[in-house]
């Protein structure tokens, strides 16, 4: 451990002040950042977890819980590093949070070309992205609205409850128009005169005009 320690230190010095570390061990969906003070930039500290393939959402990719048997599901155990300077900030988030930076969810891309067959917007083409693009639009993204928080008094340092509160802004205002969808479509949808045939011709039109809107609704925490 010692060794170590010390090659941590000798790899700081090199680093130009990196003088700490950051060691996050993760299983499911939950990434975490750091916005580097030095270059006003956001890096993923668990990028690993899903290098070189496209985020599922579908999937969270491991599970505390039993779910293989009664064995949790370590399928995507990963245990990532990075070095870390004075200032910089480190942030832990949910896929509600993480998500709605992500193009594909922002109906700003795809991962695979859409047919007017299945889209459910013919008339917008969206760019195909790789794994790697969908990736760096997601940091870039992020770094965007870090950076809006200073972006009259850049020489201010940044606090860490203004990256959350910033976060937690921006997911709210890229779910609205399907938050407002939706609490006014279930209501027709709920509408006691309506038979079997009818509720489900709502729903399925509620389903439609939810794939328009980009955003995700879910668990956010920061």
């Amino acid at each position: 451990v010692q060794r170590t320690i010390n090659g941590m230190s000798e790899l700081a010095k090199l680093q130009g002040g990196l003088r700490w570390g950051v060691c996050v061990v993760s299983i499911g969906d939950s990434p975490c950042f750091v916005w580097r003070k030095e270059t006003r930039q956001v890096l993923e500290v668990t990028s690993a977890s899903h290098e070189g393939h496209n985020r599922d959402m579908r999937d969270s990719g491991g599970c505390l819980g039993a779910n293989v048997g009664d064995e949790p599901d370590l399928g995507n155990l990963t245990c990532s590093f990075a070095l870390l300077a004075e200032g910089d900030i480190v942030f832990v988030t949910s896929d509600g949070i993480s998500d709605n930076f992500d193009p594909v969810t922002l109906l700003e891309g795809t991962t695979e070309p859409t047919t007017h067959m299945h889209s459910a917007s013919p008339s917008v083409s969206r760019p195909v992205l790789t794994p790697d693009q969908r990736q760096a639009a997601l940091l870039a993204n992020l770094t965007h609205i870090i950076q809006s928080i200073r972006s009259q008094f850049e020489n201010e340092p940044i606090h860490a409850w203004e990256v959350k509160e910033a976060l937690i802004k921006h997911v709210i205002d890229v779910t609205n128009s399907q938050r407002t969808c939706m609490e006014s479509s279930l209501k027709a949808v709920d509408n006691p005169e309506l038979n079997t045939v009818e509720r489900r011709a709502k729903e399925i039109e509620l389903k439609e005009k939810l794939k328009t809107m980009g955003g995700k609704l879910d668990h956010a925490t920061v």
